[in-house]
């Protein structure tokens, strides 16, 4: 009886066994049948010529011809150099405009690894407009290279390193400021050194070619003062006057090579056009009768080849201490 019941119970594992194992293969079976059935949909949607047209007519997407979006083009460097570009796909009333961006040397025995010297990021996945970086000074020729998704037509442009400076720097040299403004002396030749960069460090030297001008800030009042030293002292003909109007007299700014030279030719206070003596009479005109407000000069320096983007300024005043003029004490004159 005991041996009954025994193969009962194994008859009825053995059939839930079965069950099991029978559902597990139809579930599976349904399975393979959706991953296959999935596939053929892709294949029937994506199926395309030669040239990416899609030949049922199942789908509009075009499967582009080659797949450039490399993802060495997300690993830009804020540091490096950069600029836009942007690709135009023909004709204007094109549909699927999405591209790729690539970037190769020219010279296609160049082993080095491009993307360590440039890389092209577009804006977006597909994007018509990308940012070119460059990361490091480089010979030769790079290309940028888009790639139409539809057609995979192509375009390059090639990206030669020259060295583009993105700021000027001037540092004194023999100068000292206070607050904003270096205070020189008349009759000194104060230096400056000049020196580009960019983010990578590498200027090349055609920009090492400097212009310099000089803007004057502050109002007088000038006239001409005839001196008598019997005690006649005359001052006729006062009027305004700007410091931008002798600016020229008082400072004279040059470059030379790397160094910009400052030198005050004369005080502001002291200032006068010129001076004729007639006898012991002494007249002297557009001679400064008072400064009427805060007098300094702002030097520029720009790079030549690129403009006022690339420049540094520095403002100059005529140091509180330079002697400004002499007189004798008494009436000016001595009887022996």
């Amino acid at each position: 009886m005991a041996k009954s019941k025994i193969k009962i119970i194994i008859a009825i594992i053995a059939l839930a066994l079965v069950v099991a194992l029978t559902a597990g293969l139809i579930a599976q079976s349904i399975t393979i049948s959706k991953l296959k059935q999935s596939q053929e949909q892709l294949q029937t949607t994506y199926a395309t010529d030669e040239n990416g047209v899609n030949m049922d007519n199942s789908s509009t997407y075009k499967m582009p011809k080659t797949m450039k979006f490399s993802a060495v083009a997300l690993a830009a460097n804020p540091a490096g150099i950069s600029v836009n570009v942007t690709a135009a796909v023909e004709p204007a009333t094109a549909t699927n405009k999405a591209v790729d961006w690539s970037v190769m040397w020219a010279d296609t025995t160049n082993t080095a690894n491009v993307s360590d010297y440039v890389t092209v990021t577009p804006a977006s996945n597909g994007s018509t407009t990308a940012t070119i970086t460059c990361y490091k000074a480089f010979t030769g020729d790079i290309l940028v290279v888009v790639t139409t998704r539809e057609g995979g037509y192509t375009a390059d442009c090639v990206v030669s390193f020259v060295g583009k400076p993105t700021s000027l720097k001037l540092t004194s040299v023999n100068a000292n400021k206070t607050g904003d403004k270096y205070g020189l002396g008349v009759g000194i030749t104060y230096d400056f050194n000049i020196s580009l960069s960019n983010a990578i460090n590498a200027v090349g030297e055609a920009y090492k070619d400097y212009s310099v001008s000089v803007v004057a800030t502050g109002d007088l009042t000038v006239g001409t003062y005839e001196y008598d030293p019997r005690g006649s002292k005359t001052w006729y003909n006062t009027h305004s006057a700007k410091l931008s109007d002798y600016v020229n007299d008082i400072i004279t700014c040059t470059i030379a090579g790397e160094t910009l030279r400052v030198t005050i030719n004369k005080s502001i206070e002291g200032y006068y056009s010129d001076m004729v003596r007639s006898g012991s009479i002494k007249t002297y005109h557009n001679k400064v009768q008072s400064v009427d407000s805060e007098c300094y000069f702002t030097v520029y320096v720009n790079c030549k080849k690129i403009g006022v983007s690339v420049q540094d300024t520095i403002k100059v005043a005529i140091d509180s201490s330079v002697v400004t003029g002499v007189s004798i004490s008494g009436n000016g004159v001595i009887e022996i």
